[in-house]
Order: C-alpha cells, then structure tokens, then sequence
C-alpha cells in the first residue's frame, strides 16, 4: 500500500517526470533500508535503546545524503 501511495505523489502531486521519478524512488527506498540495518544490529526493543558504533552511524548518514 505504501508503494502505491508513493506513486501517486511522485505521479500526481509533484507532476515528476521518468529521471526525477527514478531518483525520488531511489532515495526513498534507502531510508528504509537504512532504518532496518539499526533495527537488525541490536537485541534490545525497541532497538533505538542502543548506541549504533561511530562508522556505522557515519556510513548510514553518508549514504542517504549522497543519494
């Protein structure tokens, strides 16, 4: 469901055409991704209890400004 609202905003709302699409959907599905790697790195819940190490939380903040 949330794949489908994503399109109709890119679609209809920012009126995006095929490259700025692609960026848009690119950057957005990294933000996920991203959440995911310190939800998986920790046993404790929730997982924002615990400290990411110094390089991870660097690389993670690198690649979505990059993106």
């Amino acid at each position: 469901m949330f794949d489908f609202v994503t399109f109709a905003v890119k679609l209809w709302i920012f009126r995006s055409g095929p490259a700025q699409f692609r960026s848009g959907w690119f950057v957005e599905s990294l933000a996920p991704q991203a959440l995911i790697i310190f939800a998986i790195r920790t046993r404790r819940v929730p997982f924002f209890r615990g400290h990411p190490s110094l390089t991870l939380a660097v690389l993670a903040v690198g690649a979505l400004q990059r993106a």
